[in-house]
């Protein structure tokens, strides 16, 4: 195989790889949303003490997790640029 067959095997590969890989994040940044809702959804009423502080803890880290996803996929799309 020439250098430009290769090339072209690998443009090809690529190709196929980054509507995964943003299909992928795209689900674990649906997921994460998902978590988040199910949060809120909780009453309040039974949000106290050491749970709400708990819930307030783990909806700071989906967060996190969110802006981590997000940059995930600015890093997909500036590596595989469509």
């Amino acid at each position: 195989a020439t250098a430009m067959d290769s090339h072209s095997k690998l443009s090809r590969l690529v190709g196929s790889v980054f509507p995964a890989l943003k299909s992928e994040l795209s689900s674990i940044q649906d997921d994460i949303r998902s978590a988040e809702n199910k949060i809120k959804r909780i009453p309040r009423q039974l949000v106290h003490e050491d749970l709400g502080v708990s819930l307030i803890q783990c909806g700071e880290h989906l967060s996190e997790a969110h802006n981590s996803v997000v940059k995930s996929l600015k890093a997909v799309h500036q590596q595989f640029p469509h």
